[in-house]
């Protein structure tokens, strides 16, 4: 269900979502709500109730989600970027020790890790900004940014020239085929 407000500052979309699997119960329900201001900026504020998962016992039984975030498929020449949150390698909640917080730009080409077995690869835990643009403005930019009471410090992010599901699909690096997007995927929280 969604919907859209207008006045002369800003529209607003309204959406109520929920995660349904088919073969569970309701998992959650979320109010998400997109603002975009008139020189182009959006907000989103997704506001998230777990269900009445009333078939499980206790706490420690839940579903566990690894991740919850939103996922784009953008042009292509999305192909460059810049962050300030933990570089240069790839970094997680758990696996963030040897990199350092510090501004990062590069190619989304090079984000990659070239796993034998692919997986998905790549994040970059506890940022603050991230932009993304094509070459000689191109494309405008693309910028993010974290909210200020943020867990851990900022948002999580990926972005790869690969869909997840290629990424997991492919028994060997040599079978990977390139999606013809720029796949940005934004967390708010990546276990």
């Amino acid at each position: 269900v969604a919907e859209v407000n207008e006045d002369a500052s800003e529209v607003t979309i309204t959406s109520t979502l929920a995660l349904l699997p088919i073969y569970r119960q309701r998992i959650l329900d979320a109010v998400a709500t997109f603002k975009v201001n008139q020189d182009g900026r959006i907000s989103v504020d997704i506001e998230v109730k777990r269900a009445d998962l009333t078939f499980f016992l206790d706490e420690e039984n839940y579903l566990f989600l690894p991740r919850f975030g939103l996922r784009y498929f953008l042009d292509p020449n999305y192909a460059h970027l810049a962050y300030y949150g933990y570089g240069p390698f790839e970094s997680y909640i758990d696996k963030h020790r040897a990199s350092l917080i510090d501004i990062y730009s590069g190619e989304v080409a090079a984000e990659h890790e070239d796993y034998i077995k692919p997986q998905e690869n790549g994040s970059h835990y506890a940022v603050q900004q991230l932009a993304l643009g094509g070459s000689y403005g191109e494309l405008p930019g693309l910028f993010v940014t974290a909210d200020p009471d943020s867990p851990h410090g900022g948002f999580c992010f990926n972005v790869s020239e690969y869909t997840q599901e290629e990424l997991a699909s492919k028994t060997h690096n040599f079978l990977l085929e390139k999606s013809g997007m720029t796949v940005l995927c934004l967390d708010y929280l990546i276990s």
